[in-house]
């Protein structure tokens, strides 16, 4: 057999199956309590997720870190484009007003009408699902502002950007 004849990662001690890198384009968000938002999606992060270490109480003056139990996660951010009617915006903004009741106290949300499910599909460069993120309990926290200018030579579509808090995520493998 010719060293040609090799394939170089099995040679070298092998390697991984798929060399193809994650393109950042290839997803879809969306919301359920807001079913069309995720035609105007744009940009989506998947939250960095952090655990951190106590000091193991030790006899000898030496403190060994060990693993804690708790998780932060941090805010999920969306960039989406305004749709002509400002719908998507205006779910988004009436959402945040029943969280916290701006003009009555009187008004009764139920409780779960605060938070949808949110997921993150994450696509190949062929569009096949390879993993999603379902985030539970989501609601947002934050919804950027719609800026006007009469001094803007083009039309370009308006982008906003909203944060939402939720309750955890869990990577789903497809």
């Amino acid at each position: 057999m010719a060293l040609s004849d090799c394939n170089p990662n099995t040679a070298i001690g092998g390697g991984p199956e798929n060399t193809n890198y994650l393109v950042t384009n290839f997803f879809t968000f969306t919301i359920e309590k807001i079913p069309d938002f995720r035609y105007y999606v744009q940009s989506v992060n998947l939250p960095m997720l952090t655990s951190r270490s106590i000091n193991q109480p030790a006899v000898f003056g030496t403190y060994p870190k060990i693993p804690a139990t708790n998780f932060t996660f941090d805010d999920l951010q969306v960039t989406f484009l305004l749709d002509a009617e400002m719908k998507s915006w205006k779910s988004l903004y009436d959402w945040i007003k029943t969280l916290g009741n701006l003009k009555n106290y009187n008004d009764a949300v139920d409780h779960q009408d605060k938070f949808s499910m949110g997921t993150l599909l994450i696509t190949n460069s062929a569009y096949k699902p390879i993993m999603k993120a379902n985030f539970h309990h989501i609601f947002p926290v934050n919804l950027g502002s719609v800026n006007f200018s009469v001094t803007a030579t083009t039309t370009t579509p308006v982008s906003i950007s909203a944060n939402f808090a939720y309750s955890y995520y869990e990577i789903v493998d497809l």
